[in-house]
């Protein structure tokens, strides 16, 4: 063989030997090193234990991490640690105030994490199941004796009003209006051949100021705004005035509410296909209700399981990573994570999302 011949041989056995070498390159950062995405760049990763308890508010995120009390803004940013007296509480926040119980006593902490208030139930039967907090006063939804009620309270723990609810499951309870301390209540009584929701709303130690009947639905969650209250449930979407005046209806039978978000004295939803948590079932498709009654659908791809809004997008969250949708278009753009998803626990309202993995929360801050 010529001398030429064999040069030119080895030749091209190092060019295909560097081909292969830059295949193999590729092949190894697809498979084996993903790229970080610009939303995975974004992520917040909390200091806390993979086994708390997150409880978003309307500024920022509280925490309870075994036996500490933690709230971080926005950002991520730590604002307080303090130590609980018990572990495994639970919290609630509203505006500068926070709420933590368990089954027997509520504190109540200022926003720089100073207790400023204990509060025992005391009572053989008797059992705190949540707290919500309001400008002036705070409340305690309770069981006493199999019935369920709700003690008011103002900060300097003077009792200002307690309310039973005889034959009346309690939902949920909290306060609205512009002075934050008018009382909302959503009930369920389903004693009767057909389920029944009633919203109340009461200016507490005075008088009731409203109460609406929504009869044969089984309602999960309000939205009371200055004139009309939002009622969302397993039949309808509707909106009344606090006269009990229907206003609004929409029929979501089959849907769940992923998320909402509140402009003016108008709601935008954010529905998605009925899930059984027993068996995991994914969202298979969403369905968003805006405020300006602009409505549209998307099929979703497999295995998503929680899907929220900002004011411009839609974020639909599977295990592998992020779906963002804008908002009325249909294109999606899809965030590939280096970690699985596990939950998506939270959400910021317009703000930012909570997302869990198995060893650690993310902040994802929204726009």
């Amino acid at each position: 063989m010529r001398y030429t011949t064999r040069k030119r041989i080895r030749r091209y056995l190092l060019w295909l030997s560097l081909a292969a070498v830059i295949v193999l390159i590729n092949i190894w950062l697809i498979f084996i090193v993903q790229p970080v995405t610009r939303l995975e760049r974004d992520l917040i990763k909390l200091d806390i234990s993979p086994y708390s308890r997150v409880y978003p508010y309307d500024d920022g995120l509280i925490v309870i991490d075994q036996k500490d009390l933690i709230s971080f803004d926005v950002r991520g940013k730590e604002q307080f640690k303090e130590e609980l007296p018990e572990f495994d509480m639970h919290a609630s926040r509203n505006g500068n105030v926070t709420v933590v119980w368990d089954d027997d006593n509520a504190l109540i902490y200022n926003e720089l994490g100073h207790k400023i208030l204990g509060k025992e139930l005391t009572g053989t039967g008797n059992r705190i199941l949540f707290g919500r907090a309001g400008s002036s006063y705070f409340v305690l939804a309770t069981i006493e004796e199999g019935q369920y009620r709700a003690r008011i309270y103002d900060y300097e723990a003077n009792e200002v009003d307690d309310m039973g609810f005889p034959y009346q499951s309690m939902m949920d309870i909290g306060f609205f209006g512009d002075s934050g301390d008018q009382l909302w209540a959503l009930l369920l009584d389903s004693h009767g051949t057909i389920p029944i929701t009633k919203v109340r709303t009461d200016h507490p130690g005075k008088s009731m100021t409203g109460s609406i009947t929504i009869l044969n639905q089984v309602c999960y969650d309000i939205m009371p705004l200055d004139s009309v209250v939002y009622v969302v449930g397993s039949n309808h979407i509707e909106s009344y005035t606090y006269t009990s005046v229907e206003q609004s209806e929409v029929l979501v039978y089959g849907w769940t509410m992923q998320d909402y978000l509140v402009k003016d004295d108008k709601v935008s939803f954010l529905m998605g296909t009925n899930q059984n948590d027993e068996f995991e079932s994914p969202i298979s498709a969403i369905w968003y209700i805006g405020e300006d009654d602009k409505q549209f659908r998307l099929s979703m791809p497999t295995g998503i399981i929680k899907a929220t809004m900002s004011d411009n997008y839609i974020y639909a969250f599977s295990k592998q990573g992020i779906y963002v949708y804008e908002i009325g278009k249909t294109n999606k753009n899809f965030q590939k994570l280096s970690f699985e998803i596990e939950a998506v626990p939270g959400v910021i309202k317009g703000k930012a999302i909570v997302i869990q993995s198995e060893d650690a929360f993310y902040l994802l801050p929204m726009e």
